[in-house]
């Protein structure tokens, strides 16, 4: 793979890479739509990887070129910041942009195995791929806290995407054999061995989605609407998080669609804590159950959620072997994850993919991952 990068590379710029790097995806456990509301989640580094490679150059631009769909973009240095929006090249530059770097010329050659489009954070680790990528290059300094807020603020502010932090701190922090829990308020953390004897494979609906069309905006402003109106009643409260559990404190409070958006929150931070507990006492029972439940809250209270992730989610949870299955990422389309017995990976896969099709009528693009270190230097 390397090697390869390095003769594609030459092809384009005419010269070999100084370094490369990569950085991985991401699937979330449970948590969802909880880390923009300060609450906590349960993700994992994925084995599927976007890799940047780069120099310097004597011309005053950064060019990029993505052989993921052979393309290629130039700017100058100071028209850098003019590029704003949701475009491919925009997360690249929006890290380089907030990173504020010496104003140097730049290539870099974008590759990788990560999907696109399918839940699985590729647009966050392209973004921490890129600053890792600087930080190699140029021997700055900063952590790997700043690297991850610098990252999520390119996606925020840059490329306009109203995501939270959850992904980027995956593809960063990520550790082999790992799950991470992040309280994404403090942003402190720990580690869940995954249990030995279970796997994770991901099936896609074949229903794409984008992170910046209106659904998950529109759940971000219930949310944000929610807070104001809760302040009301709860002063000290300054998001989700802080909502008491107990449902009959606040729902007469709030109308019927916002006390369901509460609703989801708030279930779903417990959720996570009791997983964490379930996976010390290895209980996996346990875990595919809190799963299923995260899954129907998606459905029935944050709606968010499609027929043909839940269909999916049917299919899996009629094998013997499955522990639990839930929507992963955003929702609105993408992927789901399940929690499986080692060695059951194929029966399931079979069994879901001669009963699904997507809406194209292809058969279900479909994963059995290993969770890996976060962004690392590879040549």
């Amino acid at each position: 793979m390397i090697e390869k990068i390095k003769e594609k590379f030459k092809a384009v710029y005419k010269n070999f890479p100084e370094l490369i790097v990569r950085a991985p995806g991401r699937i979330n456990l449970i948590g969802e739509h909880t880390d923009y509301q300060e609450g906590f989640v349960l993700p994992g580094a994925i084995e599927r990887y976007v890799y940047l490679s780069g120099s310097f150059s004597k011309d005053n631009k950064i060019e990029i070129f993505s052989d993921t769909i052979n393309e290629k973009f130039s700017c100058s240095l100071k028209d850098l910041s003019k590029k704003r929006g949701n475009f491919w090249y925009s997360y690249v530059l929006g890290v380089i942009h907030y990173l504020n770097l010496p104003k140097r010329g730049l290539n870099i050659f974008i590759s990788g195995n990560l999907p696109q489009g399918k839940g699985l954070s590729s647009s966050a680790a392209l973004e921490i791929g890129t600053a890792f990528l600087m930080k190699h290059l140029f021997g700055f300094e900063k952590d790997a806290l700043e690297i991850i807020k610098v990252a999520r603020k390119a996606e925020n502010e840059f490329v306009g995407v109203p995501c939270g932090i959850m992904d980027q701190f995956a593809s960063m922090k990520g550790k082999k054999d790992n799950l991470l829990f992040i309280d994404t308020r403090s942003l402190s953390y720990s580690y869940y061995p995954f249990p030995e004897k279970s796997s994770l494979i991901i099936i896609d609906s074949g229903v794409k989605r984008k992170l910046g069309e209106v659904g998950y905006k529109e759940r971000r402003r219930e949310c944000e609407i929610a807070v104001k109106t809760l302040k009301k009643f709860y002063p000290a409260i300054k998001s989700l998080r802080d909502i008491p559990s107990e449902k009959e404190e606040w729902e007469d409070f709030l109308p019927h669609t916002l006390r369901k958006r509460v609703e989801h929150v708030v279930s779903e931070n417990l959720r996570v804590k009791e997983t964490c507990e379930a996976l010390e006492r290895g209980d996996l029972d346990r875990v595919g159950k809190l799963m299923v439940k995260s899954h129907e809250s998606l459905r029935e209270n944050y709606e968010v959620t499609s027929p043909e992730l839940d269909r999916l989610v049917e299919l899996s949870l009629e094998m013997e072997g499955v522990y639990g299955a839930r929507m992963t990422g955003a929702g609105f389309g993408g992927s789901i994850i399940i929690l499986c017995k080692k060695g059951e990976e194929d029966k399931v896969i079979s069994h879901i993919t001669s009963n699904y099709s997507t809406p194209s009528g292809e058969p279900p693009f479909y994963l059995v991952t290993s969770l890996v270190n976060g962004a690392e230097r590879v040549g």
